[in-house]
Order: C-alpha cells, then structure tokens, then sequence
C-alpha cells in the first residue's frame, strides 16, 4: 500500500471515528442518598475505544423505581478543570422523601447521545430521626413485665426499629431488646422477682435514634432477695 493509500485509509477512519456518537456508556455508576431530597451521583467516562473523540458532556436520568414516569434528566458539562479527573460528581435535587429512586447516565459528543448506563439505586432519606414512644406497663408477674407503646402522632417517619432498654434499680448498665417496628407491645421475661426495673424505649429510623422515651419504673411480682 503506497503512502498516500495509508494515508487516505487513515483519515477516512479517523472521519468515521468521530462521526460516530459514543458507543459505550459511562462507567462505575453510583448513588447514594446525600438528604431527604437529594442523592449523590458519581460516574467516570466510556471506555476510550468507544468514545468515539471528545465527551462534550452528560446526562443524568433519574426517575422513582416502579412508577410508568419517564426519566428526567439533569444536564451535566465538566469544566475544563474536571477533565483531568477520573469521576464526576454531580447532585439530584428535590426530589421526594424517602423515595427510591433509578439512576442511568449517558455521554454525548459532537456526533449525538451514547447509550444509557446500567441503571443503579438509591433511597432519599428521612427529613429527621423518629420520635421515640414512651412505654406503659400492662402486668407484671414475678418473672416478667409486659409493656405496649404508641407512636407519637406528630412522627410521620417511617421506623426501622424499636429498641426496649430496661435495667435494675440497682444497677448501672442498660440492657436493650431491638423490637421489630410491627410490634407495639413485648413481654419482657427472665426477670428478678420483687425487684423494681427501670424501662424507655428508643426508635430508629434511616437518620438515626430519635431521643429516648419517658422513662417509666415497675416492679416484678414476689419477695425480693
């Protein structure tokens, strides 16, 4: 092949390359939850071979996971700084609390829009821990305690956990049952007879442990030791 064949076989292909929109998407795509409206989207560029010449920019689409909407998407340019970077960083805002939400990313260049990445998920957090129940004594007996608790009216967060601790009067160190959400009464047993025992409860949600309940004193049934 003479110089001139290699060289208009060569410029030919480089004129098709970058004639092409990308091939690949985005890779390494994350998301996670940054607020009660917000995630967090990190992602780093196609594969060079299918790039295709200069990313230009991005798009990120998002959407709730299981809803028939169509994705939206968030318009994403790199400064000239942040091409030198192996990731990109960018924010979804207003979104809804505690939603979960699908996220894909695309990357265009001076060709057209590549293909959208596999999508991944994240869940919008909580606007702020629980409101944590104050426990009631029902019975007692001489090796146990039964206690119900209701959730406060004004908690409109969704509770991941309730956790009962209870302790000797005697006693410095708490002990603590996890209690499943569900649950708003639980049968505490292997208790001391005759002995008073001090019990709060806590809830948990995806922010945190809400700050503790009232605390209430009880006694198990029986002479003491």
């Amino acid at each position: 092949m003479s110089f001139s064949q290699q060289f208009f076989s060569f410029y030919h292909c480089l004129r098709r390359t970058h004639s092409l929109a990308p091939e690949g998407p985005p890779i390494d795509v994350k998301a996670q939850s940054t607020g009660s409206q917000s995630l967090k989207v990190s992602w780093a560029a196609p594969r060079a071979d299918l790039r295709h010449g200069t990313i230009l920019g991005y798009y990120i689409g998002y959407k709730i996971v299981d809803s028939d909407d169509q994705f939206q998407y968030k318009h994403y340019i790199p400064e000239p700084e942040e091409l030198k970077q192996p990731v990109y960083t960018t924010y979804l805002t207003n979104l809804k609390r505690l939603t979960q939400y699908r996220v894909a990313v695309q990357a265009y260049n001076k060709a057209g829009v590549g293909p959208l990445s596999d999508p991944v998920e994240a869940t919008t957090l909580e606007t702020s821990p629980p409101i944590s129940p104050s426990v009631r004594v029902l019975s007692a007996t001489n090796s146990s305690i039964t206690v119900m608790w209701e959730r406060d009216e004004k908690d409109k967060s969704i509770t991941a956990e309730y956790t009962l601790h209870y302790k000797e009067d005697n006693r410095k160190e708490w002990r603590e049952i996890r209690v499943s959400p569900n649950l708003h009464e639980y049968h505490l047993q292997n208790l001391q007879c005759g002995t008073r025992y001090q019990l709060y409860m806590t809830a948990t949600n995806s922010l945190g442990t809400g700050e503790p309940g009232q605390t209430v004193s009880t006694r198990t049934k029986g002479a003491g030791k």
